[in-house]
């Protein structure tokens, strides 16, 4: 009777330990999966701060804020109006990040092409702040507010402006999307008339591959009494710590349709550790 007890006692003991070693090897898998999100993507969903899907956007502006003490400079170049009045001018930026949530960024254009509206445009100073973050960083709010400097030259206006842009993002791997609602008031010797007050819609869909990213934005832009719709195709790729972009964009608010073309390039500065 005693060994049976034994026994029974030690097939008891087994089958506790089983399930234990069992549930706390699901807790570790289910704490695994929260941590990398595996099923869903290759990206750390918890990483703080987060992996951007990128750096940088043709027509829009990246809701997501610099790692702190991070730089990242870029340069733009625009071919305008391909098809017509062709015009070329580029643009150098830099971001630096403060805070998890903050980043301020400045940027220069220049006019190089045609020679008649050759110089110096309207410099930008921004700063975006990441109002909200969801539990996995799925979702996110983000506000970037940005004030355009006037420029007495032909490249740009001899005005101010102040643009208030609102930034809706969510993924659903690989897939990201955001939407940007933006206000601007734009007011100086430029605008005899007086203030002028500017709305802005625009959309992405950027689907984010391993080395390469696939966009697809559209914006709608009111330019006084007329409406612009303007849209741009593209890919980034991700060689080292460089980013590189090129798009096609098309304006179809007159006809003939306008075609141009954006180049990208960007690299970002790991923060001092």
């Amino acid at each position: 009777m005693k060994r049976i007890q034994q026994s029974i006692t030690l097939t008891l003991t087994n089958t506790f330990m089983l399930i234990c070693t069992g549930s706390a090897f699901a807790e570790s898998e289910e704490q695994r999966q929260l941590r990398t999100d595996e099923a869903e993507t290759s990206e750390a969903m918890t990483e703080q701060p987060l992996k951007a899907a990128m750096q940088n956007l043709f027509l829009q502006e990246d809701p997501f804020p610099q790692q702190p003490l991070q730089v990242q400079v870029g340069l733009r170049v625009n071919g305008l109006d391909l098809t017509h009045d062709a015009g070329l001018s580029t643009s150098v930026a830099a971001e630096l990040g403060l805070a998890d949530s903050w980043t301020l960024s400045v940027r220069a254009p220049a006019q190089l092409w045609p020679g008649a509206e050759r110089g110096i445009g309207n410099t930008e100073l921004g700063a975006l702040y990441s109002l909200w973050v969801s539990k996995h960083e799925d979702w996110r709010l983000s506000v970037n507010l940005r004030n355009v400097l006037p420029s007495p030259s032909r490249a740009g206006k001899n005005a101010f402006a102040h643009d208030l842009n609102v930034i809706g993002y969510a993924r659903w791997a690989p897939l990201h999307v955001q939407a940007v609602a933006t206000l601007d008031l734009s007011y100086g010797h430029a605008m005899p008339d007086g203030p002028r007050i500017r709305p802005e819609l625009s959309a992405a869909a950027i689907l984010k591959l391993e080395e390469l990213a696939i966009v697809l934005e559209a914006a709608a832009q009111r330019e006084f009494s007329e409406v612009r719709y303007v849209g741009a195709c593209g890919l980034f790729a991700y060689p080292g710590a460089f980013e590189l972009g090129a798009a096609a964009t098309l304006d179809v608010t007159n006809v003939p349709l306008a075609w141009g073309a954006i180049g990208i390039v960007s690299y970002a500065f790991d923060p001092p550790t």
